[in-house]
């Protein structure tokens, strides 16, 4: 959580807004507190902060809060934090967003600075059940099918067992009600994972599942009743021409992602060299995806170590001779599982980082 916005409506609530946002600054979070109709009006306040901002903190009603947001609301997957404090400071209540937005642990924290009561309402958290939502934000995981949130909580708060297939070997114990499976993981550059309890490669029963993979076959095989968490591991190393339009990088990105064998959703980062860093068809690229953009000089990226499909043209015009393979590796620390292929000038890479997946929350 990076930026938070915070409004209060009356001199005591804004008294607590301050001090809550010169605490929050100083655990690094960009927090910005305002006064209701200074300068922003109360619908302006909920409008620009379900765009710019990671949580909203109202000092307040709840019912303020509430009329506030209810226009912006749209799913748990997008939308921001929101946390009411009322502004005696006695209690702080998680609204929205309590898991993936991380309201849940800024009402925790709100209430250590103030000294408020935490109000938590989550049925996982109130019962002491496992949490999907919770246990993919803490892991770095992105969710496909967010629909099976509600139906794998559930049936884990009903005491139904539940499936969990990963193709990586998760640390701590096993939470209660859920039968682990670990296959084995086949993409190029990856070693084996040990196996357990494998039943064939789709490993699923018809009841509620979990699949953790970036292995697209997998993510495509996987049953209507999976919620599908792909680790943030992939990073996409691009070179190109200058000048290459953005059509040419889709095309070429299209292509790739075909023959890779990894999910397009496990990317996290997009790298190059830093000759790149204002081309406008990359830029564009990473904006039409959502994807963050990261450059390295020529210095850093010649200090990689390992093999690299090398050209001399490269090295004459940028100073390294390889940009794809070794930004790649460069943005994750780990290794290449896609060599470089070139198209229509752009040259693309995909490196993975070591996947680090814990029950503990």
């Amino acid at each position: 959580m990076k930026k938070i916005f915070l409004i209060s409506f009356t001199d005591n609530g804004q008294a607590l807004a301050e001090k809550l946002a010169g605490e929050l600054n100083q655990k690094e979070m960009e927090v910005q507190a305002f006064r209701c109709g200074n300068p922003l009006s109360l619908s302006a306040f909920a409008s620009q902060g379900f765009r710019k901002a990671d949580a909203l903190i109202f000092v307040g009603a709840m019912g303020i809060a509430v009329r506030a947001i209810a226009p912006h609301v749209v799913s748990k997957v997008k939308d921001p934090a929101v946390v009411v404090i009322d502004e005696k400071g006695n209690n702080t209540i998680s609204v929205l967003s309590g898991h993936l937005g991380g309201g849940n642990e800024l009402t925790q924290l709100v209430a250590e600075i103030t000294g408020a009561n935490p109000v938590i309402t989550t049925a996982t958290d109130v019962q002491g059940v496992f949490a999907i939502d919770l246990w993919t934000k803490k892991n770095n995981c992105k969710i496909l099918r967010p629909d099976r949130i509600k139906v794998i909580s559930a049936a884990l708060l009903s005491g139904e067992k539940l499936d969990f297939v990963s193709d990586y070997e998760i640390s701590g114990q096993v939470p209660k009600n859920i039968e682990l499976r670990v296959l084995r993981r086949h993409l190029r550059g990856q070693k084996e994972g040990k196996v357990e309890n494998v039943q064939g490669e789709a490993g699923f029963d018809e009841r509620p599942n979990v699949l953790v993979s970036i292995d697209k076959t997998k993510i495509e095989k996987a049953n209507r009743k999976c919620l599908v968490a792909v680790p943030q591991i992939a990073y996409l190393g691009v070179g190109c021409r200058k000048g290459t339009t953005e059509h040419a990088i889709e095309e070429c990105f299209e292509e790739f992602m075909r023959k890779s064998g990894i999910s397009a959703d496990a990317i996290c980062l997009v790298c190059s060299i830093d000759l790149k860093k204002d081309e406008e068809g990359l830029i564009s690229f990473c904006k039409k995806h959502e994807l963050e953009f990261k450059t390295f000089s020529a210095e850093q990226l010649s200090a990689v170590e390992g093999e690299f499909s090398g050209s001399d043209f490269v090295q004459k015009i940028t100073g390294v001779d390889n940009v794809c393979e070794r930004s790649a590796i460069c943005g994750s620390g780990g290794i290449i599982v896609n060599r470089k292929m070139a198209k229509n000038g752009v040259t693309m890479a995909i490196a993975t980082a070591h996947v680090n997946l814990d029950w503990r929350l």
